[in-house]
């Protein structure tokens, strides 16, 4: 029996191309969301914690929270110049994987439309008849 994680999408392109792409769209977020975790939390929790500008300024609240915060490093500019140089990086990979994202839906979209027939297929359009 397969597992729903195995499904192939066009097993259920006989509900037309919008489910399959349901379950497309929601597999690459989850890629992208997993991307972002791991290069955002890493460096952030990293820096954030070898910082210490909550214990040796008593501008903030010592706590787990503000410890790991980005007020821990407020005067650190060389962990907020990676970080600022992490995001813009992370915006540039993203445009490119939004671009492979919509080339692998419009693939699948396709593939479906080629599987099913449906009464569109066979219609045709006239114009300008007297």
């Amino acid at each position: 029996m397969e597992t729903p994680c195995n499904i192939d999408p066009t097993q259920l392109s006989f509900l037309g191309p919008g489910a399959p792409l349901f379950f497309h769209f929601n597999r690459y977020i989850i890629y992208l969301l997993a991307i972002m975790v791991a290069v955002f939390v890493g460096f952030s929790i990293f820096s954030n914690a070898t910082s210490s500008d909550c214990q040796s300024t008593n501008a903030c609240i010592t706590d787990g929270f503000t410890l790991l915060s980005i007020i821990n490093k407020s005067s650190n500019t060389k962990y907020l110049a990676i970080q600022s140089y992490i995001s813009l990086g992370f915006v540039l990979v993203t445009i490119i994987y939004f671009h492979y994202f919509r080339y692998q839906a419009r693939k699948l979209e396709q593939e479906c439309d080629d599987i099913t027939n449906s009464p569109s297929d066979y219609a045709i359009i006239l114009r300008r008849l007297p």
